[in-house]
């Protein structure tokens, strides 16, 4: 085990406290450490890369809880609702900092923190197909982190703003957009299925021209 990492939680816990008014900016890293009684200049040396490696780390910890309860979803019948489930409890888990949660999503979303943030999205969407078990190793495996990612950026905007009890509004916003999600699947495998006959008559008609005109250039 890391050695450091005992420290590295104390410094998160007391930045995600300050987060959410001081924003993931220098000023946060100097107070925090303040608060969680570390050496001066030691917040530099746990994250070197600064805010982005807080992020990060903070995300990592939360898809490891996750991952921890995949008992829990495999209970779930049906892939959607162990897919769903854990979607939701990973959003629930940052429901006790949602101001600090808001203050990561604006660091992210500016321009030049888009090739970490898609990575940080990546690693959680990867993390929630493991935590219910999925073991695809085909051309799907990345299709589905992808179109999952998609979907929980698209959850987790939306929890930041929900004032519903238990966040009963974004549940039903992520069964929406998983059953559009389903719905796009099934039109793509009829499209897929529909492209493929269309292939197939295309060949044999290919394959009837050419014998024909084969025959054809017999009989001259």
């Amino acid at each position: 085990m890391d050695k450091l990492q005992p420290r590295r939680r104390r410094l998160l816990a007391a930045a995600l406290k300050l987060a959410g008014t001081q924003g993931f900016g220098a000023a946060l890293f100097e107070t925090a450490e303040r608060d969680a009684r570390l050496a001066a200049g030691e917040a530099s040396l746990l994250f070197p890369d600064g805010a982005g490696e807080l992020i990060g780390f903070w995300r990592a910890e939360k898809d490891a809880s996750l991952l921890r309860q995949a008992r829990r979803f495999a209970a779930l019948a049906r892939t959607s609702k162990r897919i769903e489930e854990a979607v939701f409890q990973r959003l629930q888990a940052d429901q006790a900092h949602r101001a600090a949660a808001a203050a990561a999503a604006a660091w992210l979303a500016l321009p030049p923190h888009w090739p970490f943030a898609a990575r940080q999205l990546y690693a959680t969407s990867d993390a929630i197909w493991r935590a219910v078990r999925d073991e695809s190793v085909d051309s799907s495996f990345y299709s589905k982190r992808l179109i999952l990612g998609g979907v929980y950026a698209a959850a987790h905007l939306f929890w930041l703003e929900d004032d519903s009890r238990h966040q009963t509004e974004t549940r039903a916003f992520l069964q929406r957009r998983l059953q559009d999600v389903a719905l796009f699947g099934k039109a793509k495998a009829r499209w897929a299925e529909t492209a493929e006959k269309r292939m197939r008559l295309l060949q044999t008609i290919g394959a009837r021209r050419y014998d024909g005109g084969r025959k054809a250039a017999k009989r001259v």
